[in-house]
């Protein structure tokens, strides 16, 4: 357990920030792989 409410909020915050932006770059990558699936596609396709 964490002692005080101001360092738990605090460390709460911190924990919600840093998976907001893992998240951000999770979805970031999976969009660009999409992407690039689908350009791949185009190319094999106009073959």
């Amino acid at each position: 357990a964490v002692p005080g409410y101001a360092l738990r909020r605090s460390l709460f915050e911190h924990y919600v920030r840093n998976r907001a932006e893992e998240a951000r770059k999770e979805k970031r990558a999976a969009q660009k792989a999409a992407v690039e699936g689908f350009k791949q596609l185009l190319e094999e396709a106009s073959e």
